[in-house]
């Protein structure tokens, strides 16, 4: 996951996304996808996306992902490289429900 890191970190920085956090401090994020548009891309073949996380497949244009990215970053990556408009890209940051959950 550090090598990933590191290449996402360039990548970023290539796209003007700055990365603030260090490695050592970067958070994990779980996120949920969800692209309204019909037939939904399967963007989990797509190479820059598929880099940016580890992907599952949840549903019919619906994807879970775990990443160093903030929902925003992702959202902003999904529509840049999929040419869609940010009403058909939906993103939920899941994290803290699935610590609390865990945690109960």
């Amino acid at each position: 996951m550090a090598k990933s890191f590191q290449y996402l970190k360039s990548f970023l920085n290539n796209c003007g996304i700055p990365t603030k956090k260090a490695e050592a401090d970067a958070i994990l994020y779980e996120l949920i996808v969800s692209i309204k548009i019909d037939p939904a891309p399967n963007f989990i073949q797509h190479e820059k996306i598929k880099d940016a996380a580890d992907w599952e497949i949840y549903g019919e244009g619906v994807y879970k992902g775990r990443t160093h990215l903030t929902k925003e970053e992702i959202k902003k990556l999904l529509t840049k490289e999929l040419c869609l408009v940010e009403e058909n890209v939906l993103v939920i940051d899941v994290t803290n429900t699935i610590v609390n959950a865990k945690s109960k």
